[in-house]
Formats: C-alpha cells, structure tokens, sequence
C-alpha cells in the first residue's frame, strides 16, 4: 500500500483566540494517525511570538510527521470578520426600535418580564427541589 496523502489543516487566530487555535491543532493531531503527514497552516492575524513557540512546540510534539507554517494576514481581515457584522447587526437593532417605537417597547417589556420569570421559577424549583436532595446522604 502506497503512502497516504497528506492532511491540510487550514486554521486562522489572532492574538485573542489562540487558546481555541491551540485546541484545535492539539486535537486534530492526536485523532490522526502518526504515520499520516500533516500540513498546519495557521492564518496569523497576529499571533505574539511566544504564543507561536507554544504552537511550534505542540506540533513537534504531538505530530511527529506534521510541518507547521504561519501566513502573515493583514488585520483588518479579523475585524471584518467579527467585529463589522456585531456592529452592523447592532446599529440595525437599535435603528428598528427606534423606528417603530411601539414594538420595540414591547419587546423590551416581554424580555424584561420573561427573564424575571425565569429567574423567579428558577429560584423556586432551586429552593424546593434541588437544595432538600443536596441535604440527603446517598
């Protein structure tokens, strides 16, 4: 039987997400097989230089035949993929509640008095339920 091919994993972080990145990588190569070659490129959207020793270390530890190559990404690529659509989203929000005034104040009073509900069943079924099995022994 012929050599497998090799495994891309094609993953991007900045600075701010690296403990995700970090699993991830950590997982994808303990589920491979050590024989298999794999090929890790990280999009850096600003990774510190130690946070890159760490990942470095990972996969010479972790995959024996993995190769770990980081491809320099400008940052405004990381903003437009989160920070944009969170604000767009927001300012279309606010812009529907203020432009239909009667619903917005609607929707706030609902969520108000479905939160202090959930808040207030959660207290009981905690003061009636849950708190008397935690005093049993087992």
């Amino acid at each position: 039987m012929g050599e497998l091919e090799p495994v891309v994993l094609a993953l991007t972080s900045d600075e701010g997400y690296f403990p995700g990145l970090y699993c991830a990588v950590a997982s994808a190569l303990s589920a491979l097989d050590p024989a298999r070659k794999v090929d890790v490129k990280v999009l850096d959207g600003g990774l510190s230089q130690p946070s890159r020793d760490t990942l470095a270390s990972l996969v010479e530890r972790i995959g024996k035949r993995a190769r770990l190559d980081f491809v320099k990404a400008d940052l405004s690529i990381f903003d437009k993929a989160t920070l944009d659509t969170l604000r767009q989203d927001l300012k279309f929000a606010f812009r529907m509640l203020y432009k239909d005034r009667r619903s917005g104040i609607a929707a706030i009073i609902t969520l108000g008095l479905c939160i202090g509900a959930n808040s207030a069943l959660f207290t009981i079924v905690q003061s009636v339920l849950l708190r008397p099995l935690s005093d049993t022994p087992l």
